[in-house]
């Protein structure tokens, strides 16, 4: 017995396909909100970094950074970006998609109906 089943021999090679499936959506978002994304999770090898370091890093607000990340994050959520990955967990139940289409439509109308 695994005492932590995601050590066991096999899970390896499921850890290594989601990252690269991941990898692969998030090198879809724009230039700024992937290295936003890769930052903030620590992607490159490095650890995570704050708000502040990565706006620091970018010349912008912590806040800025922040608004960057929740859109990324509202990006990759999308039916498009995100249907690899929902198939991955068979996760295509109607309901996540409209929960998703009203937080697109709550954000689009803080926003004043555009993504960055």
């Amino acid at each position: 017995d695994w005492e932590d089943e995601s050590q066991a021999p096999g899970r390896e090679h499921e850890r290594m396909e989601l990252r690269e499936m991941m990898m692969d959506i998030v090198s879809q978002l724009p230039e700024r909100q992937q290295k936003i994304v890769y930052e903030r999770y620590g992607w490159g090898g490095e650890e995570p970094a704050t708000f502040r370091e990565i706006g620091e890093g970018l010349g912008l607000s912590k806040q800025r950074a922040h608004q960057l990340h929740q859109e990324a994050l509202l990006r990759l959520r999308q039916p498009a970006m995100s249907y690899g990955l929902r198939s991955l967990f068979d996760q295509h139940q109607l309901s996540g998609y409209e929960a998703t289409a009203a937080e697109t439509d709550r954000w689009l109308q803080r926003r004043g109906g555009r993504l960055s």
